[in-house]
């Protein structure tokens, strides 16, 4: 059994040891700050602010001021490295108006190269409209001879307006790609992070990272809880 006197120095013991790691934490961050996520504590985004954030990085011209580095690292990712020889002259556009037999909407991303164009619908938390993916291949295919829808979604699971068959041979054929917030789009932006040659960017770039692995929980793991 524990006497009181014995606990009492176990307490004492925990309190000093917790003591000494808060002083060591403060004194990290006052170089380090690692406790500071913009994204976390200050700003916390919706899915068109997120969209917008992939825009500018995607974009060649953006004033990240790191040229085509990032959207080469996401035409790798989504299985068009080719693309990277003319990605210098990529237009990005976000909320790009597209049209289809039956009506109009907006692409969250365009990334327009001449002939080529990709598009991506972003779903972190909402679910898709109707016939939503369908309708962003239609518009792809008129507009240009080759194209990839890309669907960014924040859990992991597949768009349900077209059939898992379908997917499958449209991305065999390089026109879609499936990305998950916690798994594609993470790494993405952490090889992002890892090229940039400008500091201010690169923690930002972090501070992305960090905020998409706490926010966004495989859909896996979610089964799990």
């Amino acid at each position: 059994m524990v006497t009181r006197p014995e606990l009492d120095e176990l307490v004492l013991g925990l309190q000093d040891r917790l003591d000494l790691f808060q002083g060591t934490r403060r004194k990290l961050n006052l170089y380090l700050a690692n406790e500071f996520n913009v994204f976390l504590q200050y700003f916390d985004p919706d899915e068109n602010a997120i969209s917008r954030v992939l825009a500018i990085l995607l974009d060649p011209e953006g004033v990240h001021g790191q040229g085509a580095v990032f959207l080469d690292q996401f035409l790798d990712m989504i299985g068009h490295p080719e693309l990277c020889a003319v990605s210098g002259k990529a237009r990005v556009r976000y909320q790009d108006p597209a049209t289809w037999a039956n009506g109009s909407g907006l692409i969250d991303i365009t990334i327009d190269m001449g002939k080529f164009g990709v598009g991506i619908e972003n779903k972190p938390w909402a679910g898709e409209q109707k016939d939503q993916v369908p309708r962003y291949l239609e518009h792809l295919r008129k507009r240009y001879a080759g194209f990839c829808l890309v669907f960014i979604d924040g859990r992991g699971c597949p768009p349900k307006s077209i059939s898992i068959h379908e997917q499958q041979a449209l991305d065999a054929d390089g026109r879609f790609k499936m990305i998950s917030y916690h798994r594609e789009l993470k790494h993405w932006v952490d090889a992002c992070a890892r090229t940039s040659e400008a500091d201010k960017i690169r923690w930002f770039l972090r501070d992305f990272a960090s905020y998409i692995e706490r926010r966004f929980v495989p859909l896996e793991a979610e089964g799990d809880n």
